[in-house]
C-alpha cells in the first residue's frame, strides 16, 4: 500500500477551507474581494466576489449556514459589516451604484509571528475616478481623508478611523490606477502600491493563471488558495504542536480553486487543484491512476465523527508514484529503514503481505464523544482486502511468525468477543504495537495496543477488544454512517469515485480537532456546541475531472435535527413503523424479544441487543394484537395474530407451523381474541368479519362446529371480550348499535336491554363484584358516556366529560387506590377520574394524540400512564397525578413496550419506534 503518509495537516487545513476565508476577515472588513496585478504575489488565498451585492444577500439571507454561524465571533463581526454596508448602500445611491459594478477580491496574506491580514480590492466601475472614489469614502467615514495622509512611492495612503471602534484601531485605504484598497495592515497596502509596478504579477504564476482560467464566472464567488503559502496562514490557528509540523505540508499541492455556490441547506465549493510543475506535489502521485468508489462508510458506524479514506485505483502505479515522491522530498530512507529493521527483527516482510491482500480502500476514522466518554479507544483503520479469508490466514500467518520469534503463545494473541448468544467474531491481537503506523505512515499511528478483526473484506484494526466490539454491533444493528441522514445528505454533494475523501460532523468532533486547532478556537466551539448541532456535515473530496485533480468541499445543514437520543441501542429496519412493539418471550433463555411490522408488511423478531434474528414480508398489514401460545403444549411458543385475510402462526424461527397462514372465511372487520377457557392450551380464536358473522377456531386453524352465533346487524366494529364471573363465560361484542353477551357456543347469554351506539376505537372492561347483580361490564359510547351493562341487561349512562367520537377510553386502578378510574384521552387532552366523577388530574398536550394510552403497573403504589404525540415526535410518561416522570419527554413515533428484556437489569428497557427507521431501546429507572 502505498499512500502511506498523508498529512493531517492538509486534511484539516482543506476541510475547514470554507470557513477559514471567514475566520481572518476580522472587525469591520465591511468590504471583500480584489484584482490580479494589485494583489501581492505571497497571497495564502483570494476570495473573488463577482457581485458583492448577489453574494451577500446569498448568504444573510438563504444560507441557513451561515444564519447559524452568524451568532458567533468572528462570524457575527462579518454579518454585522455586511448589513452596515448594507443600510448604507440603500440611502446612498452612489455607494449603491458603487457596490453594483465592482468586483471585489479580498486576499488573505501572512505578515509574519503569529499575524495575518487581508487586503481588500476594488476596481473601479466605469465612470468612476479617483477623486470621486476618496470624496465617497470621506461621506461615509464621516472623515476628511486628505487631513490623514501620507505618500508612499508616490501614492497616497489615507488612515481612517472606524466607526464605533474603542481601540481607535485605523484603515488604510488607497486609491490608484482604477483600484481601491482597503487593509488594517499599512504593510499590505505598501505592498500592494509597489506591486502593481513590479514585472510579475499573480498572472504570471503558470499554475494560478490555469486555475482562473478554470474559474467559474457567473458563480456567487470563488476562492483561490495557494496550499504553499496556506500552512503559514493556518498556523495562527493551530495547536502548538501541529503548527510546528505545518512546514512538512507545503508540497501537498500549488494553487487551487473553488467555485462557491450558497443554497440555503448547503454551501459547496467546487474546482481544480494544481500541480507545481517544478516542484515535487504530493498530489502527482495520483498521476495516471482512476479514483475508485469508496465503501467503508457502509460499515462505519453512525457514532464516527470524522473520517478520511483513501482510494487506490492501481496499487503498484500509485506505489510507485508514492516512493518517488518520497525520495523527492529526502523521506524514503527514514520509513524504509524501520520498515527493513522491523522485518529483520521478525524474519517477516510486512509490505509484501499486505500488499498482496489490500483491494482499493484505506480509511482511518474516529469515534465521537460516545466512546471518548466511556473511555473506549475510538480510532480505526479499516484495510479493504480482496479476499476476506484469504487476508485473514495471511494476518494469522505474520502474527504466528512474529509470536514466535517473540516466544509468545499465539493462542493467546486470539480473542473471541461475543455481541449475544448467538454471533461471536475473531479477534487477533497483534503482538507489536502500532503496525498501520510503521506500514501506512505515521498518518496511520495507532498508539498502544492493536487488535484485529474481519468484516466481509474488511481488516477492522483499533486499540481494544471494546472498540471492536463497538464496531460490529453498530453493524448488527445497521447503525452505521450509511444510513445516517446527515451522511446520506452529505453524499449527494460529492462525486461517487475519489482518491481522497474527508468527513467529518461539527457537531461531534471537536475531540479530533483538539489535536490541530489551538485550545480559544476549540473553547469557542464547544461553548456554541447548539450552534453546530445544525450544522453536521463537512467534508472534502479530491477526484478527477479531465485527467486532472478535482476538489469537492460540503457543508451541511439538517434541518430538523433535535439531539441525538440517549438509547441503550438503535436498531436500523427497512423503512418506519406505526405499530407499538411487542416484547414476546424466548422460551429458550426467558428473556425479552421484540416483535414488530414496518410500513411494507415485514415482519421483525430482534433480540435484547438489538440484532435482527429474522424478518420477512407478509401480505397484508396486522390488525390485532400479537399472542403467544404453546401450541405443541411442550414449552415451546408461538406468535399468533391476523391480518384483514389470514390468520397467522408463526414459530420463533419466522416459519409458520403447519398449515398457516389460514385463509379466513371473509374480511376481518376487527382483531382478533384469543381465549383460553380451562387454561389448558385448547385456545380458542375469536375474528369478527365484515359479512356480520363471528368465526371461532381451533389453534390448528379448523373452524369450531359448536359455535352458532347467528350474526349481527352490522359488522363488528371492535375487539370481542371474553369474561368469566362466577364460573359462568361470558362473550361480548358489539356493532355500531347493539351489544351482544353470549355464552360459548354464540347463543344470547344476557339480552341488552337498550340499543348503545358504542364508540369504535375502546374496548370492554369487566368490573367484579361480590355478586353477579351488582358486577358490570363497561365501555363508552361516541359521545364518552361510560356505559355500564349489567348482568340482568339493564344499562347505566354515566355522563363524566364530553368527548368526540374518535376518544380512547379505559378503566384502570391509576392512583393505587384498589379501585379502577375512568381514562379519557379526547385531541390533545387526557383526564383522569375517580368513579365518583373526581378528577385525579388532566393533562394537555401541544397536538392532537392519535394512539390509545397504555397503562403500566410497575408495583402495588406506583402506577404510570404512556402516551406518544406523533406529530411533536415524543413520548411521555406520567406519574398517577399526573406529573411527567424524570427524564420524559424522549423522542419517539409509536406507542411503546417497557419491560425488563434481560430480567438481569434492575432498569427496565423502552422499546420505541424513532424517526429515520430506527427502533430505539431506553433504559428506564
Amino acid at each position: 500500500m502505498s499512500k502511506k503518509i498523508i498529512i493531517p495537516g492538509v486534511i484539516v487545513i482543506l476541510a475547514i477551507s470554507v470557513i477559514i476565508g471567514f475566520i481572518f476577515i476580522r472587525k469591520k472588513s465591511g468590504l471583500i474581494s480584489n484584482p490580479w496585478k494589485v494583489i501581492p504575489v505571497d497571497a495564502a488565498y483570494i476570495i473573488r466576489m463577482n457581485d458583492y451585492h448577489s453574494f451577500t444577500s446569498s448568504l444573510s439571507r438563504n444560507s441557513k449556514i451561515w444564519r447559524n454561524l452568524s451568532s458567533i465571533s468572528p462570524f457575527s463581526t462579518i454579518e454585522h459589516n455586511i448589513q452596515y454596508i448594507d443600510s448604507i448602500a440603500e440611502t446612498n445611491s452612489r455607494l449603491f451604484e458603487f457596490l453594483r459594478k465592482s468586483q471585489v477580491l479580498i486576499s488573505g496574506h501572512y505578515i509574519g509571528g503569529k499575524k495575518s491580514n487581508i487586503l481588500v480590492t476594488i476596481s473601479f466601475p466605469t465612470g468612476q475616478n479617483e477623486k470621486n472614489v476618496i470624496d465617497l469614502i470621506s461621506v461615509i467615514a464621516d472623515q476628511n481623508l486628505r487631513n490623514k495622509q501620507r505618500k508612499y512611492e508616490g501614492k497616497s495612503i489615507f488612515a481612517v478611523s472606524a466607526k464605533g471602534d474603542e481601540t481607535n484601531h485605523n484603515y488604510y485605504i488607497s486609491v490608484f490606477e482604477g483600484h481601491l484598497i482597503i487593509s488594517k495592515s499599512v504593510i499590505l497596502i505598501e505592498n500592494a502600491i509597489r506591486q502593481q509596478s513590479l514585472s510579475r504579477s499573480l498572472l504570471d504564476d503558470e499554475d494560478f493563471a490555469r486555475v482562473l482560467s478554470t474559474s467559474g464566472k457567473n458563480k456567487d464567488a470563488n476562492l483561490f488558495i495557494d496550499l504553499r503559502k496556506f500552512t503559514e496562514i493556518a498556523s495562527i490557528i493551530a495547536s502548538d504542536k501541529f503548527a510546528r509540523g505545518l512546514k512538512k505540508y507545503k508540497d501537498f499541492g500549488g494553487w487551487t480553486e473553488f467555485d462557491i455556490n450558497i443554497v440555503d441547506y448547503q454551501t459547496m465549493l467546487n474546482g481544480f487543484l494544481m500541480s507545481d510543475a517544478s516542484e515535487n506535489m504530493f498530489i502527482d502521485i495520483f498521476n495516471d491512476i482512476d479514483p475508485v468508489k469508496i465503501n467503508s462508510y457502509q460499515i462505519l458506524p453512525a457514532s464516527v465523527s470524522t473520517f478520511i479514506s483513501f482510494g487506490i485505483g492501481d496499487i503498484k502505479e500509485l506505489n510507485s508514484n508514492y516512493q518517488n515522491y518520497l525520495i523527492k522530498i529526502g523521506r524514503k530512507k527514514s520509513r524504509d529503514n524501520a520498515l527493513n529493521e522491523f522485518n529483520n527483527t521478525y524474519q517477516v516482510d510486512l509490505g509484501k503481505t499486505f500488499s498482496e491482500i489490500i483491494d482499493n480502500e484505506l480509511t482511518i476514522a474516529y469515534g465521537g464523544y460516545t466512546e471518548r466518554a466511556l473511555n473506549i479507544p475510538s480510532q480505526f483503520v479499516l484495510i479493504k482486502c480482496k479476499s476476506g479469508s484469504q487476508a485473514e490466514k495471511n494476518m494469522e500467518s505474520l502474527v504466528k511468525k512474529i509470536c514466535r520469534k517473540q516466544g509468545t503463545d499465539f493462542q493467546n494473541m486470539k480473542h473471541i468477543s461475543s455481541i449475544d448468544n448467538d454471533v461471536s467474531f475473531k479477534i487477533i491481537e497483534f503482538p507489536i504495537e502500532n503496525f498501520t503506523g510503521l506500514l501506512f505512515g505515521n498518518f496511520f499511528e495507532l498508539k498502544g495496543n492493536s487488535y484485529a478483526t474481519f468484516y466481509g473484506n474488511y481488516l477492522i484494526v483499533s486499540q481494544s477488544i471494546d472498540a471492536l466490539q463497538h464496531f460490529l454491533y453498530s453493524n448488527l444493528l445497521n447503525k452505521t454512517l450509511a444510513t445516517n441522514k446527515a451522511f446520506k445528505n452529505f453524499t449527494n454533494g460529492i462525486a461517487q469515485k475519489t482518491y481522497f475523501l474527508f468527513y467529518t460532523n461539527l457537531s461531534r468532533s471537536s475531540a479530533f480537532f483538539e489535536d490541530y486547532v489551538n485550545q480559544n478556537i476549540i473553547k469557542e466551539w464547544e461553548e456554541n456546541y447548539d450552534i453546530f448541532q445544525n450544522i453536521q456535515a463537512l467534508g472534502f473530496q479530491i477526484t478527477e475531472v479531465s485527467n486532472m485533480c478535482y476538489g469537492n468541499i460540503v457543508v451541511q445543514h439538517l434541518d430538523d435535527y433535535k439531539g441525538k437520543p440517549q438509547t441503550v441501542w438503535e436498531s436500523l429496519l427497512d423503512t418506519s413503523f406505526v405499530m407499538k412493539p411487542y416484547l414476546v418471550e424466548n422460551h429458550y433463555t426467558k428473556q425479552k424479544e421484540i416483535f414488530l411490522q414496518d410500513l411494507n408488511n415485514t415482519i421483525y423478531l430482534i433480540n435484547k441487543a438489538g440484532r435482527i434474528l429474522w424478518k420477512q414480508k407478509i401480505s397484508e398489514k396486522i390488525i390485532s394484537e400479537i399472542f403467544q401460545i404453546d401450541y405443541y403444549k411442550n414449552g415451546k411458543l408461538q406468535l399468533l395474530f391476523c391480518t384483514e385475510n389470514y390468520l397467522h402462526l408463526i414459530d420463533r424461527n419466522g416459519n409458520y407451523v403447519e398449515r398457516y397462514p389460514v385463509r379466513l372465511r371473509e374480511k376481518a372487520s376487527a382483531g382478533m381474541a384469543l381465549f383460553d377457557y380451562e387454561k389448558n392450551k385448547n385456545y380458542r380464536i375469536f375474528i369478527p368479519c365484515t359479512d356480520h358473522l363471528v368465526y371461532a377456531y381451533s389453534k390448528e386453524g379448523n373452524l369450531i362446529s359448536g359455535w352458532s352465533f347467528a350474526g349481527s346487524d352490522y359488522p363488528i366494529n371492535s375487539e370481542i371480550a371474553h369474561f368469566r364471573v362466577f364460573d359462568k363465560d361470558y362473550i361480548v361484542l358489539a356493532d355500531k348499535y347493539r351489544i351482544w353477551i353470549l355464552d360459548r357456543r354464540g347463543s344470547v347469554r344476557v339480552k341488552v336491554n337498550e340499543m348503545i351506539t358504542k364508540s369504535e376505537k375502546n374496548k370492554f372492561y369487566m368490573e367484579a363484584s361480590n355478586t353477579l347483580e351488582s358486577s358490570r361490564i363497561l365501555t363508552t359510547d361516541t359521545s364518552g358516556n361510560v356505559i355500564s351493562v349489567y348482568f340482568d341487561g339493564h344499562v347505566v349512562t354515566t355522563s363524566i366529560d364530553e368527548c368526540g367520537n374518535q376518544h380512547f377510553f379505559d378503566f384502570k386502578d391509576v392512583d393505587a387506590d384498589g379501585k379502577k378510574d375512568y381514562i379519557f384521552l379526547d385531541g390533545n387532552k387526557l383526564s383522569v377520574y375517580r368513579q365518583n366523577k373526581s378528577e385525579i388530574f388532566s393533562f394537555d398536550f401541544p397536538s392532537a394524540l392519535v394512539q390509545r394510552p397504555i397503562y403500566f403497573r410497575f408495583s402495588a403504589t406506583d402506577r404510570k400512564l404512556g402516551l406518544v404525540d406523533i406529530e411533536e415526535n415524543k413520548i411521555y410518561l406520567l406519574n398517577n397525578n399526573g406529573s411527567i416522570y424524570k427524564g420524559f419527554p424522549l423522542e419517539g413515533t409509536t406507542l411503546f413496550s417497557i419491560g425488563n428484556l434481560d430480567n438481569t437489569d434492575s432498569n427496565f428497557n423502552l422499546i420505541v419506534g424513532g424517526r429515520n427507521n430506527f427502533l430505539y431501546n431506553y433504559s428506564v429507572q
